[in-house]
């Protein structure tokens, strides 16, 4: 493992089967750097709110993967952002995932980097899915969500379904284009990944376990068409609509961003799809055939 590259992420996110309420929590840390991204997001009804920073102080000690019971920290009492997600469990197969997260930050939906004039916290506990066996690529579970909610002077609580998410890598982030999109509800999950060059994912629904070989996607837009195909020979056609849109800052470049909704065989579904760099895609990729 080369230190000097190396990446920790992990990510907790859950929705009603809306997609109208929810959250999204991510906390990459960059052990050679102690330096630690925080990005947080609450969906409500009619807004979303959001603290993003790349520049948290954070802790040259690297996490031992392997071990069941994992804190992936971030900020401090002193910092405008900041907390934990921790995993209890093997990382393939865990009993439970918790998340104490606060950040002041903006209303959407174009938010900026660092420090804005909102509270924001989150206090969530993931409960893997019964019928989930550990996922093809060892990356996202599916599960349970439930949260309270804190924006401003308001709250909410959250009763929902979501995805937990472990990725550690020594390659760069964000210097491939990709799709992303992940969708969950009581009785059915669909994660799908693709860039350029790969498709991963599954789909799971009424106990069965599918992995996916096959992503096509209209372009960005409030409507989209999905064409999934499985290693199974199965076939899925979904269109997805956006609940919630909003840009994420990279760096210095926003990630078009949205929370969709949909169904699958009368099954409601909701959760993040997200896009990064995709007019690079090659033009036989940019739309369903």
């Amino acid at each position: 493992m080369d230190h000097r590259k190396w990446t920790e992420s992990a990510a907790l996110q859950g929705f009603q089967d809306d997609g109208r309420l929810g959250v999204a929590i991510r906390i990459q840390r960059f052990p050679a750097r102690a330096q630690d991204w925080l990005w947080l997001h609450i969906f409500t009804p009619r807004r979303v709110y959001g603290f993003v920073s790349d520049g948290l102080p954070g802790s040259r000690d690297v996490l031992r993967m392997d071990s069941p019971d994992v804190s992936y920290g971030v900020g401090s009492e002193r910092t405008p952002g900041g907390g934990v997600l921790r995993r209890r469990g093997p990382r393939g197969a865990p009993q439970a995932a918790v998340a104490f997260v606060y950040g002041m930050g903006h209303q959407g939906p174009d938010m900026p980097q660092g420090s804005g004039p909102l509270k924001l916290t989150v206090s969530a506990t993931f409960t893997p899915s019964p019928t989930a066996s550990p996922p093809p690529d060892g990356l996202e579970i599916p599960g349970a969500v439930s949260a309270s909610i804190g924006f401003g002077r308001r709250s909410r609580d959250l009763t929902g379904f979501g995805h937990w998410l472990e990725q550690h890598q020594e390659t760069p982030r964000f210097e491939t284009p990709y799709t992303y999109l992940s969708i969950s509800g009581p009785q059915a999950s669909i994660v799908a990944r693709r860039s350029p060059s790969s498709v991963s994912g599954y789909v799971l629904k009424a106990g069965s376990e599918e992995e996916i070989d096959r992503f096509e996607i209209s372009p960005v837009g409030s409507r989209r068409t999905v064409k999934l195909g499985t290693k199974g020979g199965s076939h899925f056609e979904l269109g997805v609509e956006d609940v919630h849109r909003y840009e994420l800052p990279i760096g210095d470049s926003p990630r078009a961003s949205s929370v969709v909704s949909t169904s699958i065989d009368g099954m409601s579904l909701a959760g993040p799809l997200n896009d990064w760099m995709p007019d690079e895609f090659p033009a036989e990729l940019s739309a369903p055939k």
